[in-house]
């Protein structure tokens, strides 16, 4: 059985992870755009798997 857990961002900590995104796509930098794309996705209650599928993220 996988673990669970819930990911929560505050106001604050949300805007400095969307202004990181928006320096990611400014910068093209796609690889940086689907992790925060999906760590933004974790925070709004979307599943690790479903992330992982759409932005196709790999474990490192």
């Amino acid at each position: 059985m996988l673990a669970q857990f819930k990911l929560r961002f505050t106001q604050s900590t949300r805007k400095k992870i969307e202004a990181k995104l928006r320096q990611a796509y400014g910068s093209q930098n796609l690889r940086l755009v689907k992790r925060i794309s999906a760590l933004l996705q974790l925070g709004q209650g979307g599943s690790v798997a479903h992330s992982n599928c759409k932005f196709k993220i790999l474990a490192s």
